[in-house]
């Protein structure tokens, strides 16, 4: 048996194939969900382990694109994502189980016996009252009538047939025919229905009642203008609720993947199946990741000591001048190392009234943002001047061009761009950090990519 594991972590992918290998399956890996979605579609897989959060495409839209090209190998879905809207949403994609990490490798390959059992087991009709639905021909077929159905009227139908009678609103088949990502409106939905009882009549079948399915479309469109004007008047409450909720989901996230690939190791390392050799480098992978778990865990303390002004700053004169000059001095051969050049134009004499300590952290934070994402050759620039009562910092890199919508996100709490796990080292929460110490000096933090160079700006008022 020959499966594909999609994961852009690839210690997470490494320990995935050792536990099928051990078991006899042959296994491939790929990183991103552009690849992926190739070999996916050469069909010479029985089955795909497919990771949500990865570059170039992400896990949902891999699955939707491979089964748009009537690709049905079986899906397993592997995520750390585990609310229940990204359990519909990766199911309604096409994933055909989903499953949440940490795993238990046991638990793992039982879904991969499961998957693979429940190939051949297809049925090939779907029946209630006098109407079959033909599902190797697209064909509705009531007696001796049949009529072809389109794609589109085909998903339809199939959906409505496997309801069994259950009343389903305009909502429920607009996300299981086309999608919760879908540009389509309740319209959409109308005009298939109606192409779809046409088609009924012509062939005699009785089997929509289009009477009460209005019915139950008018009861659902007064519910969901029921739940709209509810949701208006709690929204103050729930945007702070919902800001605490997803701190929260995306903490647990974050730390989920590396906890994987230290339980997936540890239960490795304990087996005596493997030589020396292949235990040795588990034990060097649990390490790699215990040491990304201590570095989230210390951002996650400094968001939370910075965060909504909790706590007061000890402020004192803080010479900005010289702190600047001395955050840099450490990253000059950082640089250098990258083929970078560091230059420097540092306004001699700022000063203002803050918290040295934390002023020095957003120096450091930007920095190290520099670091990460400046591409060599070419320079990296640190300026500071002052105008009037107010100094302006600025780190300058040569990098891709940073889109328009990443710029208004780039400062939320576990953004980035690519949602690629630990992306060049990265969380998503240093920038969050120092936005926040910069708002509670009073100053204001901000982007901007021009003429290849990303330029991040740190305005203070001083006196």
């Amino acid at each position: 048996m020959k499966v594909l594991v999609i994961e852009d972590e690839k210690l997470v992918a490494e320990s995935i194939r050792a536990i099928l290998e051990h078991k006899g399956f042959e296994v491939e890996t790929v990183y991103d969900g552009e690849a992926g979605k190739e070999y996916a579609e050469l069909g010479i897989y029985d089955l795909l382990i497919l990771d949500v959060m990865m570059p170039k495409l992400d896990g949902f839209q891999v699955a939707r694109q491979v089964r748009a090209d009537r690709c049905n190998t079986p899906i397993l879905m592997l995520t750390a994502r585990s609310d229940i809207e990204d359990r519909i949403q990766g199911l309604n994609a096409g994933a055909d189980y989903y499953l949440t990490k940490p795993f238990d490798s046991r638990e793992l390959l039982a879904c991969v016996n499961a998957l693979l059992r429940r190939q051949g087991d297809q049925v090939d009709e779907l029946r209630m009252g006098n109407t079959a639905l033909d599902l190797a021909n697209c064909t509705l077929v009531c007696g001796d009538s049949s009529v072809r159905l389109s794609a589109r009227e085909f998903d339809v139908m199939r959906f409505l047939l496997q309801s069994k009678g259950r009343v389903l609103s305009k909502e429920m088949i607009l996300a299981r025919v086309w999608g919760y990502d879908s540009n389509a409106v309740e319209n959409h939905v109308e005009v298939y229905v109606g192409f779809l009882r046409k088609k009924l009549n012509s062939i005699g079948s009785n089997l929509i009642k289009t009477c009460l399915l209005i019915r139950a479309l008018c009861f659902a469109v007064f519910l969901l203008i029921s739940w709209l004007l509810a949701r208006w008047a709690v929204k103050p409450v729930e945007k702070a609720w919902q800001q605490q909720r997803q701190f929260v989901a995306d903490a647990s996230h974050e730390l989920k993947t590396p906890l994987t690939v230290i339980m997936t190791n540890a239960e490795l390392l304990n087996s005596p199946d493997f030589d020396e050799k292949r235990r040795s480098q588990f034990a060097a992978h649990i390490l790699t990741m215990s040491r990304q778990m201590r570095q989230l865990i210390e951002e996650m303390l400094d968001l939370a000591r910075t965060d909504g002004g909790q706590g007061n700053l000890v402020l004192s004169q803080v010479d900005l001048s010289k702190l600047v000059s001395d955050a840099v001095l450490p990253f000059e051969p950082v640089f250098f190392e990258a083929g970078l050049t560091l230059t420097t134009d540092i306004q001699p004499g700022i000063t203002l009234r803050g918290s040295g300590q934390h002023l020095r952290q957003t120096a450091d934070i930007l920095l190290d943002n520099a670091r990460k994402y400046a591409e060599a050759p070419g320079d990296v620039t640190v300026t500071l001047t002052r105008s009037g009562g107010r100094c302006r910092l600025a780190v300058s890199n040569p990098g891709p061009e940073i889109s328009k919508e990443d710029l208004k996100n780039i400062f939320k709490r576990f953004y980035r761009s690519d949602t690629a796990h630990t992306q060049r080292g990265s969380y998503g929460l240093g920038l969050s950090i120092a936005q926040n110490i910069v708002l509670r000096h009073h100053g204001k933090i901000w982007a901007e990519s021009k003429n290849g160079r990303n330029t991040f700006f740190v305005e203070l008022p001083v006196k």
